[in-house]
């Protein structure tokens, strides 16, 4: 059974046979995110600045303990 973040891409057009891989990616992002230091927050936001918003709207789909919405550590 497709999670609701797989229905929700399947919705906006994505294959069927793409979207858990896609889910479990995006999941895979988060919990990463989550786990790392300020120093590599640091590292991610000037690198990799799309990293986190991205991971917010899968967040979005999941509601979870942490959102990343704490501008201090995952900026705006």
């Amino acid at each position: 059974m497709p999670s609701r973040f797989e229905k929700k891409l399947i919705d906006q057009g994505f294959a069927d046979t793409r979207a858990p891989s896609l889910d479990k990616a995006l999941h895979d992002l988060h919990s990463a995110i989550c786990r790392l230091d300020g120093f590599n927050l640091r590292l991610l936001r000037k690198h990799y600045p799309e990293a986190i918003p991205l991971a917010r709207k899968f967040v979005k789909i999941y509601p979870c303990d942490n959102q990343l919405n704490d501008p201090h550590f995952y900026g705006k």
